[in-house]
Order: C-alpha cells, then structure tokens, then sequence
C-alpha cells in the first residue's frame, strides 16, 4: 500500500470517528438539597434601642410648645437647690449639689397623658441601664404621694451609678412631671426633699 493511500485511510477512520461522537450530551441534575451549595443567609440579630431622655429643649424644626396658658407655679426650694433658666420644655429647672455630687431636677408639662406611665417608667429605666418595665411591675414600682393637694405616683428608679426620682400628676389635660436624676447617693438622699418639695407647691389657678 503506498504511504499516501495508507494516511488518507487513516484520516478517513479518524474523522468517521468524530462524527459519531460529534454531538455533545449535556445533563442537567436537579440539586434536591439547597444547602450543600450555599446557606440561607442567618437572620442578623435586632439591634436594641436604648430608650430615649425627655429632651431640655425642642428638636430643631419643631416649634417649642406653648406654656402660655398653663399655671404658674409657686415652691420653695430644699437646701442646695439651686434655680436655672428654664427650657422650651421645661418650666422649671433646677441644679442639686452636695459633698461634691450633682443632680438634675426638672417640671415638664405635656399634652394628655403623654404616653402614659409604662411608657414613661420604661424611658427612665433606660436613663439609669435598667431593662424595660412590664404592665404588671407597675403597682409595686410606684408609690402614691401628694402633690399640691392632689394624687400623683412617684416612681423610685435606682441604676448603678445613677438613680431617678419621677413624679407624675394628671391635671386636667396636662401631664405634669417632676424628676431628679443624678449620683445614686445624693439623689436617695434627696428623696424627702423632693416629697416635701411636692407636697408644698402650689399652682396659681383654680384648674383641676
């Protein structure tokens, strides 16, 4: 056989060979089991929100509320009182200071019930790092007292390092709140004061 004729038969076995395997078979394998490839990606954990303070003054944009026809007030401060100006939220305002430790007093009015007690005991125990407040807690975190000759609630926070007394009195359509916050020591110590400081003040009107 010459050499010619010999490779054009072997190129005519090679390429017979080709074209009966030419076509490409692909398979498509249904993948039963979504996790062997790839996890659901994990649900990222809530972010706790710290409840707010009851802001000194009114954000920027939102016009200061109008204590024009609400009562003016009449006390007589406790020793180390000390007066300040008061705020676009606040009507009175005062500084305490004893054996080098401060607090912070404070009588905000506010429309309604302004949330309601629950509501307002939760934001104060987050003041002093102390976990929300249930519906049920409230009775035994609250005492009765007087304030200017009606029933109010007082609400005795105490945190670690820093402690809470807050007032609260319905009169009429107006919240009234009255609270310290300040060094646990000196706040505790001010807390006979601060009911004497209740029970003795006076509103100008007659308004109930």
């Amino acid at each position: 056989m010459k050499l010619a004729s010999f490779a054009a038969l072997v190129f005519a076995v090679v390429l017979a060979g080709c074209d009966r395997d030419n076509g490409v078979k692909v398979y498509h394998v249904e993948n039963t089991d979504t996790n062997v490839f790839a996890a659901a990606p994990a649900t990222p954990p809530p972010v706790s929100t710290p409840a707010p303070a009851m802001p000194q003054s009114m954000p920027a944009g939102l016009p200061a509320p109008d204590h024009g026809n609400l009562p003016h007030l009449k006390y007589t401060l406790p020793d180390g009182w000390t007066e300040k100006p008061a705020t676009a939220m606040r009507v009175a305002s005062f500084d305490i200071s004893q054996n080098g430790k401060t607090a912070d007093a404070s009588i905000v009015p506010l429309g309604g019930d302004a949330g309601g007690d629950l509501a307002n005991v939760t934001r104060w125990r987050g003041q002093v790092g102390l976990p929300p407040a249930t519906e049920d807690e409230l009775p035994a975190l609250s005492q009765k007292i007087q304030i200017a000759g009606q029933d109010g609630k007082l609400f005795d926070i105490g945190g670690a390092s820093q402690r809470i007394l807050g007032a609260v009195l319905q009169r009429g359509d107006t919240a009234w709140f009255f609270k310290v916050i300040g060094h646990t020591d000196l706040v505790e110590a001010q807390k006979p004061a601060f009911i004497s400081f209740l029970q003795n003040l006076q509103f100008s009107d007659a308004a109930k």
